[in-house]
């Protein structure tokens, strides 16, 4: 039997949550046992399988935990030393389309850290073994700091963002974005085919800021937004610096 916990602090139970929800269907597949508790200062994650199965989920659970550390704790560290507005849908989007615009570049050197067939401490890995990664991200935000009024100036957030569209290759000719009136958000592409989304895995995230943030990484020509309600007018300001946007009530 093959058996593994992995930890996370309390202070950071947004991320846990999401490695537990990521892990299911992994698990589930290998027909794995699993079991979730906290006292009161950190969370555990423990799951368990038949041998058989061990490589698939430990490779399972190195590329969730590398995608949490390189997303999830990098968002949180950026706002910090950038001091972000958790309330300020520019800067929210801003900070958010930074974290994943070279996510894939940064999981693929945290997951060379992670040793998934042991105890895994998330808040470990982050605090003493993701020394170059955090280096990286500080030479970022410092790049950032130094422009900070970028970050104070809407139209100077847009403009960025303009310029990062263009360098996305892969430009689609159509899209559509569907808002439930919840938190949940669906994209499709020309042929009404569902696309999967990226997570931001940021602390507090709305679904509009979560959609741009998709949006902006594949930048369409043409996108069509359908809502119960029209979204919020900086959304909507923003979606139409960016795209040509048609808006439609269902």
């Amino acid at each position: 039997m093959y058996e593994n916990t992995l930890s996370v602090p309390q202070d950071n139970k947004y991320i846990f949550d999401y490695v537990v929800t990521a892990l299911s269907r992994p698990l589930c597949r290998a027909n794995a046992l699993s079991t979730v508790a906290c006292d009161g200062k950190r969370n555990y994650f423990t799951y368990a399988c038949a041998d058989v199965y061990s490589h698939c989920v430990s490779d399972d659970v190195a590329d969730v935990v590398a995608e949490a550390l390189s997303l999830g704790y990098k968002n949180k560290y950026l706002r910090t030393l950038l001091d972000v507005s958790a309330d300020n849908f520019y800067q929210n989007v801003l900070v958010n389309v930074i974290c994943v615009f070279d996510s894939v570049v940064d999981k693929q050197a945290v997951r060379r850290l992670v040793e998934p067939d042991r105890p895994l401490f998330l808040d470990g890995y982050y605090n003493f073994r993701m020394g170059q990664m955090k280096r990286k991200w500080n030479e970022l935000s410092q790049l950032v700091g130094a422009n900070r009024y970028v970050l104070e100036d809407n139209s100077l957030v847009v403009e960025f963002l303009q310029y990062l569209t263009e360098q996305v290759e892969g430009k689609r000719e159509a899209m559509s974005v569907v808002f439930d009136g919840g938190n949940d958000y669906f994209l499709f592409d020309g042929g009404n085919k569902l696309l999967p989304a990226m997570r931001t895995l940021a602390e507090r995230v709305t679904a509009e800021e979560e959609a741009i943030v998709n949006l902006v990484c594949m930048r369409p020509s043409r996108l069509t937004v359908y809502a119960k309600t029209k979204p919020s007018q900086d959304f909507c300001d923003l979606a139409g610096a960016l795209f040509d946007v048609d808006y439609k009530t269902v």
